[in-house]
């Protein structure tokens, strides 16, 4: 277990540096690809920021009313 742990603490590092060094050695200009796909993932989530929220909204208000208790104690005998 120790081992893994240890090498958990490598993958992202060692994977950061492939990247780069293969962007690098294909001649990519990886810094404005980065950028670029930052933009692009902004996007997304601005894209997706209303449903998020709504369904935050919706889980506090089923909590708040102690709908969500109601229904996990009718369904905790079948599960």
């Amino acid at each position: 277990m120790d081992f893994l742990l240890y090498i958990s603490n490598f993958i992202v590092p060692f994977l950061l540096f492939y990247i780069i060094g293969y962007g690098l050695l294909c001649k990519v200009p990886v810094f404005q690809e980065f950028v670029k796909g930052a933009k692009d993932g902004f996007k997304v989530v601005i894209d997706i920021m209303p449903t998020i929220i709504g369904l935050m909204v919706a889980v506090g208000i089923l909590r708040a009313s102690t709908t969500l208790d109601l229904l996990g104690s009718i369904l905790k005998p079948i599960t």
